[in-house]
């Protein structure tokens, strides 16, 4: 932005057509998109270890990216918008598309596979948690499908409008942020599991874990009572030759 609005301020020639800078911006957007994509199939992957659902996700994920990267390299090699918005629409609604259907596929997927694990569970505190990584996923992957839907709609209503370009941008954002909050949400989702209450029985379930013995303490504890039976076999002991010493005396 500041090579439009700075280096070439009031300069209409600059503005009808892309950079480097405002292009690479977008590029690195959606390299960071693939790798979180993959993160998210690794973990459909391990709810499910379906090698065809995997498969499937992973050539969406990189189809995306390819057609991505080449439709912003287009962009600065024509010579204007015009023209690039001319030349490039199926490209770009192929994108477009394909972002679609991979974040749909990939909540859709999650969604089903918690839900029947959840059902299989039966039990109050798994239940919980389920439901926890059933909301977030829902939640992340319905965001993103709807910002893709948005793009979309503003392809499809304005083909020679760059007005799809923005729910694009915010899109590469929210793919970071849902990164950061998965990996950071691992703590919130252990303490609501370990403060989980059985709301049927009024039961604190908390599970409770073996500490190890404190060994310090445990040596204390024995040298105390090591020294109390040390006076006590020197006390008995010296009660004894009393005894002795007094029966040997003759009587008079």
């Amino acid at each position: 932005m500041d090579d439009y609005l700075i280096v070439h301020y009031a300069d209409d020639s600059a503005l009808q057509s892309a950079n480097w800078p405002s292009t690479s911006t977008y590029i690195i957007g959606f390299v960071i998109d693939f790798f979180v994509y993959l993160y998210f199939t690794w973990r459909i992957w391990s709810f499910t270890e379906n090698m065809y659902i995997v498969i499937f996700m992973s050539s969406i994920s990189i189809s995306r990216t390819v057609v991505s990267i080449i439709a912003c390299v287009l962009s600065v090699l024509s010579d204007t918008w015009s023209s690039y918005l001319k030349h490039t629409r199926p490209l770009i609604l192929t994108g477009n598309v394909l972002f679609i259907i991979g974040d749909t596929l990939s909540a859709s997927v999650m969604a089903y596979h918690l839900n029947k694990s959840k059902r299989q569970s039966g039990m109050y505190r798994t239940d919980l948690l389920i439901n926890r990584l059933l909301i977030f996923a829902v939640a992340t992957g319905g965001l993103t499908s709807l910002v893709d839907i948005i793009a979309l709609v503003f392809t499809l209503t304005q083909p020679q409008s760059l007005a799809f370009m923005g729910p694009i941008l915010v899109q590469t954002r929210l793919y970071a942020n849902s990164l950061l909050t998965s990996l950071n949400i691992r703590n919130a989702n252990a303490r609501a599991y370990n403060a989980a209450t059985d709301p049927q029985s009024g039961i604190d379930i908390e599970l409770q874990f073996a500490r190890p013995p404190d060994i310090s303490a445990t040596s204390q504890a024995s040298g105390r009572q090591s020294a109390i039976g040390i006076r006590k076999s020197t006390a008995e002991s010296w009660h004894t030759a009393q005894d002795s010493g007094t029966s040997s005396q003759p009587y008079f």
